[in-house]
């Protein structure tokens, strides 16, 4: 029984937790938070001194897409230099057995 209520506070206290980060300078001054919007993207701000450097702003990369009516914004080209990219990333050239026991 008492096991029981230690799992109950124990799942209480992780439900309570918060994704946010936070960092400080080593002088105090400068303070960047990150954290997750609603919608799950990440954030972030920067303070100097508690005035907003930076307001909060969302990280990643948002991609143009050229054809909006494109499967996808890319297309494959034949490469010329696969023979010479093959013996440069293949892991079985360059070495040589020295035993086999």
């Amino acid at each position: 029984m008492r096991s029981k209520v230690l799992i109950w506070i124990a799942l209480l206290g992780c439900s309570t937790i918060s994704y946010a980060q936070q960092l400080l300078s080593p002088d105090g001054n400068l303070e960047m938070n990150f954290r997750l919007d609603e919608k799950g993207a990440p954030v972030y701000d920067l303070s100097y001194k508690q005035k907003e450097v930076i307001k909060p702003s969302h990280l990643g990369l948002e991609l143009k897409k050229e054809d909006a009516d494109a499967a996808v914004d890319f297309e494959f080209k034949q490469r010329k230099d696969v023979d010479a990219l093959d013996k440069k990333t293949n892991l079985y050239d360059g070495f040589r057995i020295k035993d086999t026991r």
